[in-house]
């Protein structure tokens, strides 16, 4: 589905300001034609400044691809737009994971600066994810009970576990049904004691 041009627009804009917070010398450097400097963490994207202003990443697809993924729009790793985008895309792609969750947002042409660890960082706070592949759990066991642990006669401390009522035993007769047992069940029985 194609976003309606008010959305891109506004895309746009919002993507202008962040950069404009972020990246001001970079920006003007582009303007006048200056070369980053090299201290600069956008050296290595050779980024340019297309018709609206905004800042993206250089390279040589664009003849094959369209700008949005071969130029994608380049976002800084600290700061709250690119927070909620990167929680709105991991929701979009149903809590997948890191790489499900950078690959939709390139797609949708943004390239986070650090994003692996940016991604990363935000799916650790994320409460779904921590529901689904939290840490499992283990049960600690009770102490034994001291009949189980003292020596006696036998049949002296007896067990029984029960289940039911069940039906058991339905079968056709001529006269209608005829059910079976459908009381309780003995599971198992047990016997703790030692011979002396």
């Amino acid at each position: 589905m194609i976003p309606p041009p008010v959305l891109i627009k506004a895309k746009q804009i919002v993507v202008k300001c962040t950069e404009l917070d972020e990246f001001t010398d970079e920006i003007n450097h582009i303007k006048n034609g200056m070369h980053l400097p090299k201290t600069s963490t956008l050296v290595k994207l050779t980024p340019y400044l297309d018709n609206e202003g905004v800042l993206r990443v250089g390279g040589r697809l664009g003849i094959v691809l369209a700008e949005e993924r071969a130029h994608p729009m380049i976002l800084p790793k600290h700061h709250h737009v690119t927070t909620l985008i990167i929680r709105h895309y991991h929701q979009q792609v149903q809590h997948q994971g890191r790489h499900l969750t950078h690959g939709r947002i390139r797609s949708e042409g943004f390239w986070i600066i650090g994003g692996k660890r940016s991604i990363s960082k935000e799916i650790g706070k994320c409460v779904v994810c921590k529901k689904q592949r939290g840490k499992q759990e283990t049960q600690k066991m009770a102490d034994l009970p001291k009949e189980r642990l003292t020596s006696a006669p036998p049949f002296t401390y007896v067990g029984l576990d029960v289940f039911g009522p069940w039906m058991v035993r339905t079968r056709r007769t001529r006269g209608g049904q005829a059910n079976g047992n459908d009381g309780p069940f003995c599971l198992l029985a047990y016997v703790v004691g030692l011979s002396i």
